[in-house]
């Protein structure tokens, strides 16, 4: 028998889809939450613009990608009982880091790819 705790730890995993990191962005999020959700779906504008020229790599895009969907995958969680002004600020300060993240990526001097 697995404990309390355990059972709330398991869950299924879900297959991933296609393109759907934008559509993660629409959930999650409430009022408090807009300038996270503002800031990240920016930074996956950001992080498409930049690879199709070049600046930056496809590994490094789809680490960056990766890190937005579980940035507004705490968001959602987060939102089930409404966001606290601690859990908002959190998303948002993880939101600008990840944006910063984007563009140090995108400024670095390395050759185009």
């Amino acid at each position: 028998m697995l404990c309390p705790s355990a059972n709330a730890q398991i869950v299924s995993r879900t297959p991933p889809s296609g393109d759907a990191a934008p559509d993660l962005f629409d959930v999650g999020f409430d009022d408090d939450g807009n300038r996270a959700q503002q800031t990240l779906q920016d930074t996956l504008e950001t992080i498409k613009r930049s690879r199709k020229q070049g600046k930056i790599s496809k590994a490094e895009a789809r680490v960056l990608r990766k890190d937005a969907r579980r940035i507004a995958s705490a968001a959602e969680r987060y939102s089930r009982d409404g966001l606290s002004q601690s859990e908002s600020r959190e998303l948002e300060t993880r939101a600008h880091a990840l944006k910063s993240m984007t563009d140090a990526q995108r400024f670095a001097d390395h050759a185009p790819r």
